[in-house]
């Protein structure tokens, strides 16, 4: 029985600290979808006659950041290198600041390298080095990831537009960061930066970036070893509005 209630006070424990975020990503994404829906005067065919879709390519750089994991990783670094699809959402207004909104699906590769220290838990028993520490060392390491990023463009009309996001997703590495973590992992992303017109069709944009995966050990979605790097990225893109 006591087995048990630990086990049990373990779970909501993790469910709080990793499931409010997700609760508020999610609130955030489901706000209304129609800017004067209030008023019932919505045009639906000319706000939909307004959306854009684009295409575009995005590069980022990252070092080791600690925010949220349990464990801190120093010395993780990471590159991405991807493609994106964008489609506007409806035009919004919060608090009287018109902005924009938009979901965006990234397709990215990523190279992981550094080395940086572990814990005595992350280790497999008959590598475990007592009283020294452990080290995990990412060399030929990398991943395929798929995020889903919602944005929110503020002053949606001047050449020169701030942007905040937040993002959610999952990848499939080429081999796990510790001997008994998992080669799969969820991604989780959010930041802000700058976007400016270059002209009607192209738009260049400058994010900074935090960025976490890990396997979800903490709120009991596998039993292999956890593990959570997190970085801060410096993101740049370019797309083109189809």
């Amino acid at each position: 029985m006591e087995i048990s209630k630990s086990v049990t006070s373990r779970f909501w424990a993790g469910l709080v600290r990793n499931g409010l975020p997700v609760l508020l990503v999610l609130f955030l994404f489901v706000l209304p979808s129609h800017a004067e829906e209030a008023d019932g005067h919505a045009d639906s065919e000319n706000i939909a006659s307004d959306q854009k879709k684009w295409v575009g390519f995005l590069g980022s750089w990252g070092r080791h950041h600690h925010i949220w994991s349990s464990s801190n990783y120093k010395g993780f670094r990471n590159r991405h290198f991807g493609l994106f699809m964008e489609w506007e959402d409806d035009p919004f207004s919060l608090l009287s600041v018109d902005m924009d909104r938009t979901w965006r699906v990234e397709l990215r590769y990523a190279k992981l390298y550094g080395t940086f220290k572990i814990d005595d838990d992350q280790v497999v028993e008959e590598r475990l080095v007592e009283g020294q520490p452990n080290w995990a060392r990412l060399d030929d390491h990398y991943s395929i990831s798929l995020i889903g990023v919602r944005r929110w463009v503020f002053l949606p009309n001047r050449v020169i537009r701030p942007n905040l996001h937040l993002g959610f997703g999952f990848s499939i590495m080429n081999k796990s960061v510790i001997e008994n973590g998992t080669t799969w992992n969820f991604n989780f992303v959010g930041g802000g930066g700058l976007e400016y017109d270059l002209n009607k069709k192209w738009t260049v944009s400058g994010d900074v970036r935090w960025e976490h995966f890990s396997n979800g050990g903490q709120v009991y979605l596998t039993n292999k070893d956890v593990i959570g790097p997190e970085s801060i990225n410096i993101v740049l893109g370019i797309r083109y509005l189809l």
